[in-house]
C-alpha cells in the first residue's frame, strides 16, 4: 500500500516434486488463492530448487491439469528464480555439480600411515605441549578434544557416502574445529615449542586430508566428466567448452521460462566461474527434450555405478 514493496512471491523447496509428495507446494493452487484475494495483487515470481539431476520443474507433471511448474509459470507470467543450481541432492546425499580435481593416489597403507602420523602429533600436543602451558585444566582439555580428528578418520574413512559427503564433512566440521585451536594457540604466543609443533601438524593435517579424499576423488571426477558429456549431448544449444558447473548453469539458464539462477559466491574462482560462462551467447530455447535426455543418461549411469558397487562389494 505505501509502495515499498513492488512485487511477492514464494519459495518453496517442493514447487517441483511429484504432486503425490505430502509436502507438495502447488502453484496452481496458490494462483487461485491470490486471484480471488484480490484482483490488484502483486504475486509475481516463485523460487525453487533446479539442477542436473533434479529436474522436476521441467518433467514432472505435476499440476492438476497436467502441466509441469515452468510451464504453469510461463502461462501466469511469472518470474522464475532457480536455487541450488550446482548443489544437487543426490540418492546418496548432497553432489556438488563441479569438476573435481585428482589429487596423488594414495595406497591403503598410505593413507593408514597418514592418518596414524596425524595422531602422533596430535598425542604430541596432548601429552607434551598442554600439561606445560599456563592455561586452565578445562581449556587445556577443550583444546586437546577440538584439535584430536585423528581416531575418527581412521575409523571412518573409507565409510563416508560419497566424494561429496567427505568434503562436506571435512570443510564444515573438521577443519573449523583443528584451525580455531590452531589460530588459538598461535595468537597466544605462547612459546616456540607450540610455533613449530603447529606448522609440523599442519602438515600433517594436509597430508591426512588428501589421503582420505584420494579415496573418493577418482569415482567423483569420472562422474563430473560424464555428466559434462550428458549435458553436451543433450540439446545443441549446450554443446561447447565449459567446466560442469559452467555446463549445469548454461543447462539452466537457456531454458525458456527461467528468469533468474542464483548462485553462490562465496569464493572468487566460483564468480569467475560463471562469469566466464555468461560471456558465452547462448539463445534460450524450449528444452524438455534434453532434459528428459539427462535425466534418463543419469538413471543409466546411476544403474551401472550401483551394479559396479555391488559387485566389486
Amino acid at each position: 500500500a505505501r509502495g515499498r514493496i513492488r512485487d511477492s512471491g514464494i519459495s518453496s523447496n517442493t514447487f517441483q516434486v511429484s504432486s503425490e509428495q505430502s509436502d507438495f507446494t502447488c502453484l496452481h493452487r496458490i494462483l487461485d488463492v491470490v486471484n480471488e484475494a484480490a484482483t490488484g495483487h502483486h504475486f509475481a515470481m516463485i523460487q525453487f530448487p533446479m539442477n542436473l539431476i533434479e529436474n522436476g520443474a521441467v518433467l514432472n507433471d505435476n499440476q492438476p491439469d497436467g502441466s509441469t511448474l515452468l510451464a504453469t509459470a510461463i502461462r501466469a507470467g511469472l518470474g522464475t528464480l532457480v536455487n541450488r543450481p550446482l548443489n544437487a541432492m543426490a540418492a546418496d546425499g548432497l553432489m556438488r555439480l563441479a569438476d573435481v580435481t585428482l589429487s596423488p593416489a594414495f595406497s591403503s597403507e598410505a593413507i593408514i600411515g597418514a592418518i596414524q602420523a596425524l595422531m602422533r602429533s596430535e598425542n604430541d600436543l596432548a601429552q607434551e605441549i598442554l600439561p606445560r602451558l599456563d592455561v586452565s585444566e578445562a581449556l587445556r582439555e577443550r583444546i586437546e578434544v577440538q584439535n584430536t580428528i585423528g581416531p575418527f578418520l581412521l575409523q571412518q574413512h573409507s565409510g563416508f557416502a560419497s566424494y561429496d559427503h567427505w568434503r562436506q564433512v571435512m570443510t564444515s566440521q573438521l577443519l573449523p574445529r583443528v584451525n580455531g585451536v590452531l589460530a588459538y594457540l598461535e595468537q597466544q604466543a605462547l612459546g616456540d615449542n607450540i610455533h613449530d609443533w603447529a606448522i609440523a601438524h599442519r602438515q600433517y593435517l594436509a597430508v591426512a586430508l588428501d589421503a582420505v579424499t584420494s579415496i573418493y576423488a577418482e569415482s567423483a571426477a569420472h562422474r563430473a566428466q560424464a555428466l559434462n558429456k550428458i549435458v553436451a549431448n543433450a540439446d545443441e544449444a549446450w554443446e561447447g567448452e565449459g567446466t560442469l558447473s559452467q555446463m549445469a548453469i548454461r543447462a539452466i539458464r537457456t531454458t525458456q521460462g527461467i528468469s533468474s539462477v542464483l548462485v553462490g559466491m562465496r569464493q572468487p574462482q566460483y564468480v569467475e566461474d560463471i562469469l566466464q560462462e555468461l560471456r558465452r551467447f547462448k539463445p534460450a530455447t524450449s528444452n524438455a527434450t534434453g532434459w528428459g535426455y539427462i535425466r534418463d543418461r543419469i538413471r543409466e549411469m546411476d544403474r551401472f555405478s550401483g551394479h559396479h558397487r555391488r559387485r566389486t562389494t
